[in-house]
């Protein structure tokens, strides 16, 4: 799928969404800013994975380290998008770390320790971090508008696509179908991967700060992996590399679990479960038949 096509398709859908939330009331209008976020930080999620040709399993761990550092550190919107954006930076410095000595299923193991060690600490330091309670954000809610995310949102779409089309993006899918034979080029395979992750983690740090004050408030529920990594690892086995596809299906997704949530929350669990069984038949179709 070229650059064209992708951006033709993530713009009719945008465009879908814009006419979609100028129609509705406010707390749907809610429901669809924030389901727009997650499908920003999925389709982040997939450029990262298909350049790298690593499953992580730990990126809220990134949603975390962002969201506490604009939390924490700032009182100030400005203040708190650049924090965020060096918070998201250390997020991917360590997972890039990670991967300079761990591979396959265990690179993915190692960081899904990431955000339950955050967690943890975040239950355990209460008074710094509020726990499962959380830091209330209502100050950065009613200062950033509407606007802004869909601005936001779009710059992003735009930044991934160029991105994904660029002579490191190419480098990236090269190394990602054959790590083992790139060095021969003299290509430096870690520098590349260290691009990659310092951008995307940046701009998911920037998605997360604005995901969370959307909402009000940073707690551990926004670090927890599930159901954030199965509902990531769905959009992204369906069509590897596809920012237009990973974004759409993240869209929906998120839609779809805030149905589930309000109208069949018994049942969750078990659609859940569902979800999980076929990402992995995704994930076994995209890297064990290579």
């Amino acid at each position: 799928m070229g650059i064209k096509i992708e951006f033709i398709i993530i713009t009719l859908f945008i465009i879908l969404i814009l006419i979609t939330y100028s129609l509705l009331a406010s707390y749907l209008k809610y429901v669809i800013v924030l389901a727009a976020l997650f499908g920003i930080l999925v389709a982040i999620y997939d450029f990262i994975s298909a350049k790298t040709g690593y499953i992580n399993l730990g990126y809220t761990f990134v949603f975390g380290i962002a969201g506490y550092s604009a939390a924490l550190l700032s009182n100030h919107v400005y203040t708190a998008f650049l924090l965020s954006a060096l918070g998201g930076v250390l997020a991917g410095i360590i997972m890039w770390l990670l991967s300079l000595k761990l591979k396959g299923p265990y690179f993915a193991v190692a960081t899904m320790v990431l955000p339950l060690l955050l967690i943890y600490l975040a239950r355990s330091a209460y008074p710094i971090f509020k726990g499962d309670d959380g830091i209330s954000l209502w100050s950065y809610t009613q200062a950033i508008s509407d606007n802004v995310v869909f601005t936001a949102i779009i710059i992003s779409i735009v930044l991934l696509l160029l991105l994904n089309y660029s002579k490191i993006g190419r480098l990236a899918d090269a190394i990602a179908m054959d790590e083992m034979l790139i060095p021969f080029y003299g290509i430096n395979i870690n520098l590349v991967k260290l691009i990659i992750n310092l951008i995307s983690c940046a701009v998911a740090g920037v998605i997360s700060f604005l995901y969370v004050a959307k909402q009000g408030i940073m707690s551990t529920a926004v670090i927890e992996p599930i159901p954030y990594i199965i509902y990531m690892l769905l959009a992204t086995g369906i069509r590897p590399g596809s920012t237009s596809i990973s974004f759409t299906i993240g869209f929906l997704l998120y839609l779809f679990d805030i149905y589930l949530s309000s109208t069949l929350p018994q049942a969750k669990l078990f659609v859940i479960g569902t979800l999980l069984v076929i990402s992995y038949f995704l994930l076994w179709r995209r890297y064990a038949t290579r």
